[in-house]
């Protein structure tokens, strides 16, 4: 995952831990194929902003894509923008460009 916090840029690998203070500017980018990873949100809210935006996707076991409900189309930027108010979530702009490779 590409990461850029408060204008600092990292690369989270497998096992890496980035930590992210409340009310940092942050935004990633995943960078590779599927990722996995665990965040953690205190005080706690986040998990409704996800459940009320997200959908349950299932995995083909053929090639081990996410293939998401049939009929479901992702909210627009700006339907995303006013739930996430209501959460208290600010999004303030699109995810961090990706690095070129060198």
């Amino acid at each position: 995952m590409h990461v850029v916090s408060d204008g600092q840029a990292y690369e989270a690998t497998a096992g890496s831990t980035i930590f992210l203070p409340k009310r940092t500017l942050h935004g990633f980018v995943v960078t590779s194929g599927p990722a996995h990873f665990l965040t953690i949100h205190t005080p706690g809210g986040f998990d409704e902003f996800t459940l009320e935006v997200g959908h349950e996707v299932a995995l083909d076991p053929s090639d081990r894509t996410l293939v998401p409900p049939a009929g479901i189309t992702p909210p627009t930027r700006e339907e995303l923008t006013t739930i996430a108010t209501r959460y208290g979530i600010e999004i303030i702009g699109p995810p961090p460009a990706i690095p070129e490779a060198r």
